[in-house]
């Protein structure tokens, strides 16, 4: 009595094992597709730009930073920051030379994975518009999950566990968007975070010149820290702030 009488994914035998498919990549070598992320960093240090113009990529096709990306619709659940949005999309597409980003869709304001609810909300307003995203972006985490004490073993599992509802809803991507903490060395809150992320990125650096580090792959070898440069400062009323890699600021 009480058993939930639903198929549960068996595989039987080696080769069936064996003959599963291999994990595909939303961004060669960097975030596998259908995943959970997270990207966290200090305050200020351009972890929204990055955010963004990962998004962007996704939804334009563009190569993000000499890197294949498969192409799809993007969310952007913007929970901070909304009013710097038109100057930092302005920017990517500048930068680009991308006329429009159509395939980008942004939530102005934060949907709470910390209630059974915000998921579920969000869903059903993507499907009443038809919006099968292959990426939906959680900036921040923070602003995310009002009501959760981030470290909360039990309130981050539950945070974690809507953004898998989400995931096996459109079998798409998550990248969460989080603080680090006071060393600026590891994420803010519970460890249980980052037993549950399949790809864990870390931004640092300072003014200018800035190092994507790869501190978790769990369906491959790490990738070698990348530079970026957040270039543009002076230039926000026409351009605008925006990552470059390799790039002198």
């Amino acid at each position: 009595q009480g058993i939930e009488r639903r198929p549960l994914p068996i595989v039987s035998g080696s080769a069936a094992i064996e003959d599963l498919p291999e994990p595909e990549w939303l961004v060669e070598g960097v975030l596998p597709d259908g995943a959970l992320h997270l990207l966290y960093g200090a305050p200020g240090i351009g972890k929204s730009f990055l955010a963004l113009d990962i998004s962007a990529a996704v939804a334009t096709g563009n190569p993000w930073h000499g890197r294949s990306v498969k192409k799809g619709s993007v969310v952007q659940v913007v929970a901070e920051g909304a009013a710097d949005l038109p100057i930092r999309i302005r920017a990517w597409r500048t930068q680009a030379g991308v006329d429009s980003v159509d395939d980008l869709h942004v939530v102005l304001g934060p949907v709470n994975l910390y209630s059974d609810h915000g998921a579920e909300q969000l869903g059903y307003q993507l499907d009443l518009l038809g919006i099968s995203p292959a990426l939906i972006v959680f900036d921040t985490l923070a602003r995310c999950m009002a009501g959760g004490d981030e470290n909360s073993a039990k309130d981050m599992g539950l945070v974690v566990a809507h953004s898998d509802a989400l995931r096996s809803q459109y079998g798409c991507a998550v990248l969460a968007v989080h603080h680090a903490g006071k060393d600026a060395r590891t994420e803010r809150g519970s460890s249980a975070l980052k037993g549950a992320v399949d790809t864990q990125l870390r931004l640092d650096g300072k003014q200018g010149t800035k190092t994507l580090k790869c501190e978790k792959q769990k369906t491959a070898a790490p990738f070698a820290d990348i530079p970026l440069a957040l270039v543009g400062e002076f230039q926000r009323s026409v351009h605008g702030p925006v990552m470059m890699t390799g790039a002198n600021p």
